[in-house]
């Protein structure tokens, strides 16, 4: 995605090798970084998730009422 960056799964020298990578490159590490706080924001925030929990329960609701 573009909040983040993909490492290979159990492979500590492809970490390495892309901490590395974002230590050396400013303006990539700001831009991921700056993806990466604006999904947390709109997605993680508890206003976000409150609304998706509220969702669930009103759809909870309608489903059991049509039952």
């Amino acid at each position: 995605g573009d909040a983040g960056v993909w490492v290979k799964d159990s492979d500590p020298y492809d970490l390495a090798a892309t901490v590395q990578r974002l230590l050396g490159d400013d303006d990539e590490r700001r831009r991921v970084a700056a993806k990466g706080r604006a999904r947390v924001d709109g997605e993680l925030s508890w206003d976000a998730v409150a609304g998706r929990t509220v969702g669930a329960y009103e759809r909870a609701l309608l489903h059991k009422r049509a039952s």
